[in-house]
């Protein structure tokens, strides 16, 4: 992660004021608005969905085709109901970092996605960070994406 780091996330940063914590989000707003003309539609959609709390309900990587589909239940009860974010990115490369177990983090029924950022890579690819509870950190790199929204019943 860049901007929402997992000891941001834990107040780790002893020398921070509240006023630099608070600053974390709107400088990855900031930062989104600067690239936001390199984004393709979809990629940008992405950069402006709420996966907070979100919980993986698929995840299936083929990597001889580079192809990664995920499907994250995200919402809550009260203010904006439930709903499945489901993605497809193609040309994908995965990678894990703290554990280095992908599969067996989001298999877990614990891991809820904390954080997510989305980035410009190398070779005009783009970079999806997803912040991981209670542990992980997930990075997908990909050329394009698509991605869905449907509302559900509950979480």
């Amino acid at each position: 992660m860049k901007f929402s780091t997992r000891a941001w996330h834990l107040g780790e940063h002893a020398d921070w004021t509240d006023r630099e914590y608070r600053a974390v989000g709107p400088a990855y707003r900031r930062y989104v608005n600067s690239i936001s003309d390199r984004f393709p539609i979809e990629v940008l959609a992405l950069a402006h969905f709420d996966l907070h709390d979100g919980l993986f309900k698929a995840f299936d990587f083929d990597q001889l085709q580079q192809i990664l589909r995920m499907r994250v239940r995200c919402g809550d009860s009260s203010t904006v109901g439930y709903y499945d974010v489901s993605l497809v990115y193609h040309d994908a490369v995965v990678s894990e970092s703290e554990t280095g177990d992908v599969l067996a983090v989001v298999d877990d029924p614990e891991t809820e996605v904390l954080y997510d950022e989305v980035d410009i890579a190398e070779n005009n690819a783009f970079k999806h960070r997803l912040l991981l509870w209670p542990r992980g950190e997930l990075t997908v790199q990909f050329s394009h994406l698509h991605l869905t929204k449907n509302p559900v019943a509950n979480r």
